[in-house]
């Protein structure tokens, strides 16, 4: 009998594969879009961080199972850090970067919009603050 996408896929989810594979996949999509907000491409960011564009290639097809060392590298090669967090099995996590490292004072998440909204105010006109709430896992 064929089991279901969705047995499938619970399955999956129990192995450090999924979630290795999951995580390189979420590191890739959002190198490629800070890549593309700020115009950067293959072969810039190879010469950044001290590569070649066919390895920055391999990156964002994922097809490179990347150490911590090279992320950190590759993030601060499109000006940002690497944050890595360890969350309990079942629950969901939300980032949100605050300007110049300010505090955020979260009483209730169910309340996101309106965190969301006062972290988005004091960022101002600084396009280079991101500060949109992002669903991790």
């Amino acid at each position: 009998m064929a089991k279901s996408f969705s047995a499938l896929l619970q399955k999956a989810k129990k192995t450090a594969e999924f979630w290795g594979y999951t995580a390189i996949l979420e590191f890739n999509e959002e190198l490629s879009e800070c890549m593309a907000k700020q115009h950067i491409s293959r072969s810039d960011l190879a010469a950044r961080v001290g590569t070649s564009p066919p390895y920055i290639t391999k990156v964002l097809r994922g097809t490179e199972n990347l150490t911590v060392m090279t992320m950190a590298k590759l993030a601060h090669g499109v000006g940002k850090v690497l944050r890595l967090h360890l969350a309990a099995a079942g629950t969901r996590t939300y980032w949100v970067d605050t300007p110049n490292g300010d505090e955020l004072d979260v009483v209730d998440w169910n309340e996101q919009r309106r965190v969301s909204a006062s972290v988005s105010a004091k960022a101002g006109q600084n396009d280079d603050t991101e500060s949109n709430w992002r669903r991790v896992a």
